[in-house]
Parts: C-alpha cells; sequence; structure tokens
C-alpha cells in the first residue's frame, strides 16, 4: 500500500515546487529539479521501493512540467502579473451603470473597440466588437436601387451601400464611422436607427476619450471608397482608399508676459508653434498659428472664462481653419482640423451635445466615458 502511494506524493511533492517556481524562467533551480527528480526515481527503483515503470512515469512528470512552466505557464504569469489593468474605474463603473439602467433592448452604438466589454459587462447589444468590425448590416430598402454605389457627404465622408433585391448593405465599422465623422445630426441619427432593435426606444452612444487618438481610423473608414485615391498614411496603409484626421494635442511650452496680456507658446514643429493670447484683464482669448515668426489668425478657439464658463472665439479674417480647444489649466490645447471641429463626436465629447437636437446628455463618469441616448 505504502508502495502504490509513493508515486501520487511525489507527483504533488513536484507540482509545488514547479508551481512556487512557475516565474522563474531558465534558472539553475530548472536543472536542479530535473537531476534531483532523476536521481530520486533511479534511487528508489535501485532499493527495489518503486517499480521501474513507476520511476519513467516520474520523469516524463518531471520534463512535462519543466516544458510547461518554461514556454507557457510561466510566461503567461509574467504577462499577467505585469499587465495594467484593463478597464478603469470610469469604463467599469459606466459599464455596470448601462446593464442596470437601460431597457435589456437597448443598443450601445459607439467604435468597436469596447464592445466586448459592453456586451460582458453591461449585458447590451453593441453595433460592433473586435470579432465583427468588417460585418456587414442588411436592412430592407424600398427605393427600387440596385448596385454597389458610393455616397458623398459633409466632411469628405463616403458611404458604400450595395442596393440588391429590395435591401441594402453597408459595411459597420463605416457607419459608426460616419455618424461621428458627419456634421450632419440628421444624418448620424438615420445612421444609428438602423441598428435599433425592432420595438424598441433605446439607443445609446458611448464617446469616449480613447477615441480622441483613434481618430486617424475612424475617420479613415468614414472617407473610404473602394475608387478613392486617399491620403491616409497612417502605419500599415499602403494603398489608402481614404482619408484620415486626427486632433493634435500639444504641451505647453513658455508663457511670456506681454503688456497686460500672456502670450501663451504650444510647439507644433520646427519654427512652428500655435499661439495664445491671454487677456488678464477681460479673460478674453485669441489664437494664432506662428511659423518662422509670421503669425497668421486661427479660425476659433475654445476656452473658459473666469467664471468657468465655455467661450467660443472666431476670428474675423482666419488664415488657419479648424479650432483650437484649450484646457482650463492652459497647460494643453487640442488643435482641431475644420473636417473635425464640427463632428459629432466633437460635439458630443467636447461640448457635452451642447446645441443637438437628436442627442440627449445621460451620464459621464471621469470626463473619460460619456453617455448619449439617441432620440
Amino acid at each position: 500500500m505504502k508502495d502504490k502511494l509513493i508515486l501520487p506524493t511525489m507527483t504533488v511533492i513536484l507540482v509545488a515546487l514547479f508551481a512556487q517556481n512557475g516565474t522563474e524562467l531558465f534558472t539553475p533551480g530548472w536543472a536542479g529539479l530535473m537531476i534531483g527528480t532523476a536521481g530520486v526515481a533511479y534511487a528508489l527503483h535501485a532499493k527495489k521501493i518503486m517499480p521501474k515503470h513507476d520511476a519513467y512515469a516520474l520523469v516524463a512528470i518531471a520534463v512535462t512540467l519543466t516544458v510547461s512552466f518554461t514556454f507557457y505557464v510561466g510566461p503567461a504569469i509574467l504577462v499577467a502579473s505585469s499587465a495594467p489593468t484593463v478597464l478603469d474605474d470610469n469604463w467599469y463603473n459606466a459599464l455596470n451603470w448601462i446593464r442596470n439602467n437601460t431597457a435589456e433592448c437597448a443598443t450601445i452604438a459607439t467604435y468597436w473597440d469596447p464592445g466586448h466589454f459592453i456586451r460582458a459587462i453591461g449585458h447590451r447589444t453593441v453595433v460592433f466588437d473586435g470579432g465583427s468590425q468588417n460585418h456587414l448590416l442588411k436592412v430592407e430598402d424600398d427605393s427600387n436601387k440596385t448596385g454597389l454605389v458610393s455616397v458623398p457627404y459633409d466632411n469628405g465622408i463616403t458611404r458604400v451601400i450595395d442596393y440588391a433585391d429590395g435591401a441594402r448593405e453597408t459595411a459597420r465599422i463605416q457607419d459608426i464611422a460616419a455618424s461621428m465623422m458627419t456634421a450632419n445630426e440628421s444624418l448620424a441619427v438615420q445612421i444609428l436607427n438602423d441598428y435599433r432593435k425592432p420595438g424598441c426606444n433605446e439607443t445609446y452612444f458611448l464617446a469616449s476619450s480613447d477615441l480622441i487618438g483613434k481618430s486617424v481610423w475612424w475617420t479613415y473608414f468614414a472617407t473610404w471608397s473602394p475608387e478613392k485615391k486617399g491620403t491616409c498614411t497612417a502605419a500599415g496603409i499602403t494603398d489608402p482608399k481614404g482619408d484620415c484626421y486626427q486632433y493634435s494635442m500639444l504641451g505647453l511650452s513658455g508663457a511670456t508676459p506681454n503688456g497686460q496680456s500672456i502670450l501663451y507658446s504650444y510647439a507644433a514643429g520646427a519654427n512652428q508653434a500655435f499661439i495664445i493670447n491671454y487677456d488678464t484683464e477681460t479673460g478674453n482669448m485669441k489664437a494664432f498659428f506662428s511659423e518662422n515668426n509670421n503669425l497668421h489668425p486661427v479660425q476659433s478657439v475654445f476656452y473658459f472664462s473666469k467664471d468657468g464658463s465655455g467661450t467660443m472665439s472666431n476670428a474675423n479674417s482666419a488664415e488657419i481653419s479648424g479650432m483650437l480647444w484649450v484646457e482650463p489649466d492652459r497647460q494643453t490645447i487640442i488643435y482641431m482640423p475644420v473636417q473635425l471641429s464640427d463632428a459629432i463626436f466633437t460635439r458630443l465629447f467636447f461640448f457635452n451635445g451642447a446645441g443637438l437636437q437628436h442627442f440627449e446628455f445621460v451620464e459621464q463618469w471621469g470626463g473619460e466615458v460619456k453617455l448619449f441616448r439617441v432620440k
């Protein structure tokens, strides 16, 4: 009976030892464990305490554990221990709020990246996720159109629509990208309504800060067309079929007193910078783009007044199109090209939907995640 317990006991000991050292890859300890295990097996067999097949089994177990922990378990432990938290509190709270405060039939529209989290934690339908960003949407259509057409819209947006058999097909990734980039609220609502569940009156759009840095991609898909020769030079795009635009975030380079004003400078390149002229008496701001010491007025600048309210200032004779967004502490500005300055996403995330008729601000979490109901 004792003989039969030797192999299970040694196996448990080996597993415990290997687990204890699971993160120490390719250390002398591994060789020691291997040699020691083989030695113990040989000694037990030589003294006729352990049968030959059990000795072989013990060595095989040691080899298997060594390979497993060296090439699979150990690296997995290292990755898991060094990786940051996937979702921060803002996202986690937002997803739980969605689960507890929206109808079960509600659809949450946003770019594809958080789709899996919305489904898994928020328990709500999404337009697409990481596994379906290339999928199409097919809906009924009574226009009697046939064939593949590219329909142009504002801001360089193109919607590729395939009409056939009384239906139309569109790419989900292009639909959402177009709804984010357009300045036409009616177009955005029209697109999002296609994703509303039948008989359900709740559709939401989720605007999050990570989409600022991803604007290159969603503007590219919004402007994509198969016959187009685009200008996008983002990494990985060798034959561009669309254009791409981005929000340029610039940090404060310096602040110089100038009479009753302060000139804030934000470097944008060699001999290039955005200049904010801040009037200390009135609190007003004007924006310029400096290139080789020549100043060019910027079309619009949005800033926060002394009382905390937001103010939009427009130049009478602007030479630089687009808008500058100035953070309240003036440590950071964001330049938005004209294709983004009036986009639905800009108006949702930066302005909380102010002035929009069909997007109702619902809730926000840490300024990072904002939820709007599509009316």
